[in-house]
């Protein structure tokens, strides 16, 4: 839920973070994801937006098949996050 990947960003990859533990939130998986291809993949929009604040946040980053996160929302059909994205790599 959107509320438990706030709080983990908030705590673990804020800049501002209270906690000298840090995580590498463009870092993969065993199986080559990461937070924000799972969530374009999934179409969790509201993760999404969390991400996209992180300071940070490699949005060209690609998963174990070469795919980008928007072009795994696109092939998913999940048009709010590929708009999210666009703005996003256009900012």
């Amino acid at each position: 839920d959107v509320r438990k990947v706030t709080t983990l960003v908030d705590r673990y990859a804020s800049p501002n973070k209270k906690t000298d533990t840090k995580i590498d939130i463009n870092g993969h998986n065993q199986t080559g994801d990461n937070p924000l291809l799972i969530a374009c993949k999934a179409g969790h929009k509201d993760v999404v937006n969390v991400l996209l604040e992180v300071e940070g946040i490699d949005l060209t980053i690609t998963d174990q098949n070469g795919k980008t996160p928007i072009m795994l929302a696109r092939e998913n059909g999940h048009t709010g996050i590929v708009s999210l994205l666009s703005q996003a790599m256009n900012a």
